[in-house]
């Protein structure tokens, strides 16, 4: 194990929005860049949430857009 992978654990990462990489609220660019996952595969899980469970996706998106700051 290397010195940067037990400093990149220590390091507490705070949840924002990214209004400079996303689309409509920057939500899904915040997810991604919190558990350092592509972008596109955020946003791709985000369209399946919305059709197959329409009402908690969007209730989560609005409550995400909300509560969390904007970067």
């Amino acid at each position: 194990m290397s010195r940067y992978h037990c400093y990149k654990e220590t390091i507490k990462r705070r949840f924002y929005r990214s209004r400079a990489r996303g689309k409509l609220n920057g939500v899904c660019a915040g997810v991604a860049s919190y558990f350092d996952w592509e972008l596109t595969v955020v946003r791709l899980l985000a369209v399946l949430g919305l059709i197959f469970f329409t009402i908690p996706t969007l209730l989560a998106y609005f409550l995400v857009t909300f509560l969390t700051d904007k970067l």
